[in-house]
């Protein structure tokens, strides 16, 4: 019989504190030395009641002030967050719309780079034919004047061989008008006429 009475108590739950406090009350115990203890316990009943009404109203208390640090952090928390939202959303605009300035840049330098290097190929081409040009012109101006220098040298040795012979000098002034000489020559046979 202890066996099953204790499985029953396991299996029963316990009555809370007030159930108690109630059955003590509609039910008091024989009014003997009973009375003493079972005033006692209710005493110590209502004061356990009193002492957790007192700790849940603190409990309550610092959860209230607790509830409203949180609730005033998250409002904070909420005005500072939508506030860097409006600010990062703005930049983000404000950086897109400078990427889009940036890009249409970009294009517009990328064809003035090409057009550009268009241009240096085209004057790199025009100063290759130039150089060349130049190199042609310089090697017939060497050849005209070693040409000349031939002519005048020559015309110099027949001053000097006319000076030591004493000939007819129209035929040097005819010489000076002929067209078929250059004029550097005729200049220089008009010299030696002068000199004479």
């Amino acid at each position: 019989s202890r066996l099953v009475t204790r499985s029953m108590q396991r299996a029963m739950p316990r009555p809370p504190i007030c159930l108690l406090f109630v059955i003590g009350v509609v039910f008091p115990s024989p009014p003997c030395a009973m009375a003493d203890s079972s005033v006692a316990a209710v005493q110590k009943v209502v004061q356990m009641l009193t002492n957790m009404q007192a700790t849940a109203m603190k409990e309550k208390q610092a959860e209230e002030v607790a509830f409203a640090e949180f609730k005033t952090w998250c409002t904070n928390e909420q005005a500072s967050l939508e506030s860097a939202i409006k600010k990062e959303t703005s930049e983000t605009e404000s950086l897109s719309a400078e990427v889009g300035k940036l890009g249409s840049d970009v294009k517009v330098l990328g064809q003035e780079i090409a057009s550009l290097q268009q241009d240096v190929a085209k004057y790199s081409a025009d100063l290759k034919a130039q150089k060349q040009q130049r190199e042609k012109d310089h090697n017939a101006f060497l050849e005209e004047q070693k040409d000349y220098g031939e002519s005048v040298d020559a015309l110099e040795r027949a001053i000097a061989i006319l000076q030591k012979q004493n000939y007819d000098r129209t035929a040097l002034l005819q010489l000076a008008e002929s067209q078929q000489l250059p004029a550097n020559a005729q200049q220089m046979v008009s010299a030696f006429l002068g000199m004479l």
